[in-house]
């Protein structure tokens, strides 16, 4: 038996306007746009304009993000336009598994430009099809 809002107690019985369906994706234009030649840079743009931009918060974990990153450590190898769901929130910032390296990586707040932009899940496995990471090494 259902509510007059059409609830019947199940946790099963969601409402389509819930759903979010492909067609919907902040991403699909990008998607239907892609030629195979395009560059990570202008590629990451799209996506960032496409995407909210978000203030950071602790209850974030596990939650999807991407980002630009600038690491000042010398000579090491990252990928400045990570796509990540965050594992591990630190007092200096997070621990996530970068699905661009497939594996676990750190991120220090001060070395994040500019602001995250949080990903659906509906638009995550899109976004692990577009070519937009950029690995980098940083100077000595």
């Amino acid at each position: 038996m259902t509510d007059s809002f059409g609830f019947d107690g199940s946790i099963t019985n969601r409402s389509p306007l819930l759903e979010e369906p492909d067609n919907l994706s902040r991403i699909s234009g990008i998607m239907k746009d892609l030629k195979g030649t395009e560059d990570p840079d202008d590629l990451m743009l799209s996506i960032i304009e496409a995407l909210d931009q978000i203030a950071w918060a602790p209850e974030e974990q596990g939650a999807f993000f991407t980002f630009v990153y600038s690491p000042k450590t010398p000579n090491l190898l990252y990928d400045q336009h990570p796509l990540v769901e965050i594992i591990e929130i630190t007092r200096w910032g997070f621990r996530g598994f970068n699905y661009h390296w497939n594996m676990v990586r750190n991120y220090t707040f001060p070395e994040i430009v500019g602001p995250m932009h949080r990903v659906r899940k509906s638009e995550f496995e899109h976004l692990r099809t577009i070519p937009y990471q950029k690995f980098l090494t940083t100077p000595p």
